[in-house]
């Protein structure tokens, strides 16, 4: 009886210890943290959440079906083809550098979507090149930066960071929509634009330390 005793004792002290050391980590380091829960809502994991939105806008303006719009979506065989070299230059290099160039070249790429003029085989190489561009400012960066930063609390701040995107996919959506209602799809393209170079970018920039750089962060 007193050997369980002892061993309940030692298990909360523990867990109380593992709790006090995840509270001092994010004391320390909670830009980071919120920059990825921020970041992973503005980044490549919200294009396949907004990519309904502009069917009916593009067929309506260019004449396209449903189905060759839909096609674009093989875009996501190139992002998977890409993202073990992706990964494997992060490993190498770091994470702040491909995840800044992320966010500069979303914005590039959005912003050149808003300004087709009825290519569709246009429309699939930037699509495309939008999808693979993407990836660094998805999981397959922040989830690094996470790792790197979070020891103690390394579950939790993952699912911080997941949280992030789940609040973007809910909300953004919306608020995308209402746009493209009153301004039309080309104004759709072009606020995603502004959200990853006016909001995104800085956000990487400011919160993913410098100092982690080689470390994932």
């Amino acid at each position: 009886m007193q050997n369980d005793q002892k061993t309940d004792m030692s298990v909360g002290a523990a867990r109380d210890g593992s709790w006090r050391s995840a509270v001092i980590e994010w004391r320390a380091n909670w830009p980071t943290g919120l920059a990825s829960f921020l970041g992973m809502g503005m980044g490549g994991s919200i294009i396949a959440s907004v990519f309904s939105l502009f069917v009916l806008p593009l067929q309506a303006s260019f004449g396209w079906s449903r189905g060759q719009i839909g096609a674009a979506n093989v875009a996501s065989f190139a992002a998977a083809l890409s993202a073990p070299f992706l990964g494997r230059f992060i490993d190498r290099k770091g994470t702040r550098g491909p995840l800044l160039a992320s966010f500069v070249l979303l914005g590039l790429f959005w912003a050149l979507l808003a300004s087709m003029q009825g290519s569709l085989i246009l429309f699939y190489v930037l699509f495309t090149a939008l999808t693979v561009a993407g990836l660094p400012s998805t999981g397959l960066g922040y989830s690094r930066v996470l790792s790197a930063t979070f020891v103690k609390s390394r579950g939790f701040s993952l699912a911080v960071g997941r949280g992030g995107m789940s609040v973007a996919t809910t909300i953004l959506p919306i608020v995308l929509f209402a746009i493209m209602e009153v301004h039309g799809w080309r104004a759709g393209y072009l606020a995603m634009a502004a959200l990853t170079l006016f909001a995104g970018l800085p956000v990487a920039w400011l919160g993913i330390e410098r100092r982690r750089q080689n470390t994932g962060g």
